[in-house]
C-alpha cells in the first residue's frame, strides 16, 4: 500500500468517524447536557451501523433511498453510521454528504491530526479541528429539536456498557459520542439525567442499533451493516490478533441484532482499498445493495 493511499484511508476514518467533531474541548463544557430519545411510533426506521470507512456505503444506501422517495420515519446510527445518518437527518443530501466526504484529500492530511502519545492516565486525545472547518455551519450547532428528521445516535456508557439512545441536546456533542474509540480518541463527559457519563463508541454494546430503533417505536426497520468481518483478516500480528478477536465479538451482536430486522443491506466491502478512489467504490456498493434491496424496501413501505 502506497503512502498516499495509506494518507487518504486514515483521513477516510477521521471524517467516518469524527466528521462532526466540530467543537473544541473547551465548546464541551457549554454543550455537555445530552437526553435520551423518546418513545414515538414510527412506520419504518432506517438503521445505519458501524464500521468506520466502510461507513462511506452508508452514502450509496441514502442514495438509492432518495432517488426512489423512500423516506423513514426514523434514523438511527451507531458510530459511523450515525455521522452519515445524522447528516442527512440534519438536512444535507446523500450527494452533499459524498461531497463533503470527498474534501479528504493528500495535501490535508499532514495536519489532520494531533496525536498524544497514551500514558496512564492520558488518552490518546485525537482531535481533528480541520474537520470542524469542513461541517456545515448549519450543523456546528444544530439541536435534535432542530433536525428535519427524527435522528438518534447510539453511545456507549463506558462505565456500565448500556447502550445508550441519545435524541435530545446538540447534534455536534453526540455524533462525537458515537464515534470516541475508546482509548483512542478522548470521550466526551456528558450530563445524562442527573449525572456525569463517559460516551464512547457504540460499536462496542449495539454495533447495528435495531432492538433500539424498535424499542423508540419503529414497527418496521432497515438495518444496513457494513461491518467488517472477521473472515475478511490475514491475522499476522499480536495487535492484528487483538483487533481480529474485538471484530468476532462485534460479529455476534450484529449477527443477533440482523435477525430483528424486516429487512438487512449488507454492501459488498470486498473492494481494493489500493484503487486512487475507494469512496467511489464503497458508495456504489453501497448503492448496488440498496438496489438489489429495493423491491422488499418498497414492499415494506407500502405495506403501511
Amino acid at each position: 500500500m502506497t503512502l498516499t493511499t495509506r494518507w487518504r484511508l486514515l483521513g477516510m476514518s477521521l471524517l467516518v468517524m469524527q466528521l462532526a467533531a466540530c467543537v473544541t474541548f473547551n465548546d464541551r463544557q457549554e454543550h455537555t447536557t445530552l437526553a435520551p430519545a423518546t418513545y414515538r411510533k414510527a412506520s419504518w426506521a432506517l438503521v445505519l451501523g458501524s464500521g468506520c470507512m466502510r461507513g462511506l456505503a452508508h452514502i450509496g444506501v441514502l442514495q438509492v433511498l432518495e432517488q426512489h422517495g423512500l423516506a423513514p420515519d426514523l434514523i438511527v446510527g451507531c458510530s459511523a453510521g450515525a455521522v452519515i445518518g445524522g447528516a442527512w437527518a440534519a438536512g444535507l443530501s446523500a450527494d452533499a454528504i459524498e461531497a463533503l466526504a470527498r474534501k479528504v484529500d493528500d495535501q490535508a492530511m499532514p495536519g489532520f491530526t494531533d496525536l498524544k502519545l497514551p500514558d496512564s492516565e492520558r488518552w490518546l486525545g485525537m482531535q481533528t479541528p480541520a474537520m470542524r472547518r469542513w461541517l456545515p455551519e448549519s450543523m456546528r450547532q444544530m439541536t435534535f429539536a432542530a433536525m428535519p428528521r427524527r435522528f438518534v445516535a447510539v453511545a456507549t456508557d463506558l462505565d456500565s456498557g448500556e447502550a445508550l439512545a441519545i435524541g435530545q441536546g446538540h447534534l455536534a456533542t453526540a455524533l462525537e459520542a458515537s464515534t470516541a474509540i475508546a482509548g483512542w480518541m478522548s470521550p466526551p463527559t456528558v450530563l445524562w439525567q442527573g449525572q456525569r457519563k463517559v460516551l464512547v463508541d457504540c460499536a462496542v454494546s449495539a454495533p447495528l442499533p435495531v432492538a433500539i430503533a424498535r424499542a423508540l417505536g419503529a414497527e418496521r426497520v432497515v438495518a444496513v451493516d457494513v461491518a467488517y468481518e472477521p473472515q475478511e483478516a490475514r491475522v499476522r500480528t499480536p495487535w492484528g490478533s487483538f483487533l481480529q478477536a474485538f471484530h468476532i465479538a462485534l460479529l455476534h451482536l450484529r449477527t443477533h441484532a440482523a435477525k430483528q430486522a424486516d429487512v438487512v443491506i449488507r454492501p459488498d466491502m470486498a473492494i481494493n482499498v489500493e484503487a486512487d478512489d475507494p469512496l467511489t467504490q464503497w458508495a456504489h456498493s453501497g448503492r448496488r445493495a440498496a438496489l438489489q434491496a429495493l423491491g422488499a424496501l418498497q414492499t415494506l413501505v407500502s405495506s403501511h
